[in-house]
């Protein structure tokens, strides 16, 4: 384990997002709070997390508060270090910025101004889920974006390139929304071997009062991808999951991430009630590239665990991270509460065992 401790009285860093970079520095991407005041954070971190090799604090530019953070980073294959996050201008809009990093942790002045690439909207308040490279070094990012008059909460995929400029090839003008949503929110985002964008996120079912998973898949133009749950007349490229009607838990689903394996499966993670409405468990879906459930994983291509003493029942266990090792182990992250509903949530970790070449009953047996 290590940390980043704060320097002086009534300072407070907030963690976000992590990633690590080709020779296994840990990048966190996070807020600093001090003085009332909130700065965007990068801090690095040597391969043994013994030591922090370097800290990026970003301060406001022309036009913005100093109340600033990042949201979601990850390393390009020159090392480089690219953050998104949201910044405050002094209109008191949220606007979405990228900066970039070169191995120096120091802003890349190729890339935008400064290092810095900024989207500004009159009306529309812009948060980070999630950012991600496809194999052309193009940049995309996933939003959670509300217009500023309204309670109306909607998901926006963007495409830089690899200078910073939004790609006009994709979308329009560089971005396209996730239709079909109501008060969305985002959780993941994944790109696959034919650089297509897949999110994970959730939406409001006006019917039955509670919220949805859903799945979406573009194709690299920024169109929705017809092939993925095609349905004849109508179209394809998105899938709502309804986890109450495939396994026995409660009616309200959260988001967590998702990512998708060398053969093109797609992965999920996430929360659900649990069915008695005391707690949570976290949830595991793997699809087929079509966005058919995946028979071979957990039972019918779904899985609930908890943390703690897995897999009998714990209080409430959240999904909010997955990732794959080499070995073929899927590891699920999140934070837990165990079996007392008034203690303080802790973090817990699961690894289980890849169905597609170790064990077809993971989370029955598969628990490591």
């Amino acid at each position: 384990m290590t940390e980043l401790r704060p320097q002086l009285p009534g300072e407070r860093y907030t963690a976000f997002d992590s990633a690590t970079d080709t020779t296994g520095r840990l990048l966190i991407a996070a807020e600093l709070e001090s003085g009332g005041t909130y700065r965007a954070s990068l801090a690095r971190f040597s391969p043994r997390g013994d030591s922090l090799e370097g800290l990026f604090i970003r301060a406001p530019a022309v036009n913005e508060l100093d109340d600033s953070r990042f949201q979601a980073v990850v390393a390009d294959d020159q090392n480089r270090t690219v953050a998104a996050g949201s910044v405050r201008r002094t209109n008191g809009r949220l606007s979405l910025f990228l900066t970039r990093l070169g191995q120096d942790l120091n802003p890349d002045s190729t890339f935008g101004i400064d290092g810095t690439v900024r989207v500004d909207y009159v009306d529309r308040n812009s948060n980070a889920v999630d950012i991600e490279i496809d194999s052309q070094g193009r940049i995309l990012v996933v939003c959670n974006q509300y217009q500023f008059d309204s309670t109306e909460t909607f998901n926006t995929v963007y495409r830089f390139t690899a200078m910073g400029s939004l790609d006009t090839t994709f979308g329009a003008g560089g971005e396209t929304s996730v239709d079909s949503t109501l008060r969305a929110i985002a959780g993941g985002l994944a790109i696959d071997a034919s650089d297509r964008a897949v999110v994970l996120g959730s939406t409001e079912d006006v019917f039955e009062g509670d919220r949805d998973l859903y799945v979406t898949r573009f194709l690299p133009d920024g169109n929705p991808d017809s092939s993925f749950n095609t349905i004849p007349g109508i179209g394809g490229g998105f899938l709502l999951i309804e986890a109450e009607d495939l396994v026995s838990v409660g009616p309200n689903e959260q988001p967590g991430d998702l990512l998708i394996q060398p053969n093109g499966k797609i992965v999920l993670a996430a929360t659900v009630d649990r069915i008695d409405g005391n707690g949570a468990y976290f949830f595991s879906m793997r699809l087929l590239p079509t966005s058919m459930e995946d028979s071979s994983y957990g039972s019918g291509g779904i899985g609930l665990g908890t943390y703690a003493a897995a897999p009998s029942l714990g209080y409430s266990d959240f999904g909010r991270a997955i990732t794959l090792d080499p070995a073929g182990f899927l590891y699920y992250a999140g934070n837990t509460r165990g079996s007392n509903p008034l203690a303080f949530p802790t973090f817990g970790v699961a690894r289980l065992i890849d169905a597609d070449g170790r064990e077809p009953s993971i989370f029955a047996s598969g628990f490591d």
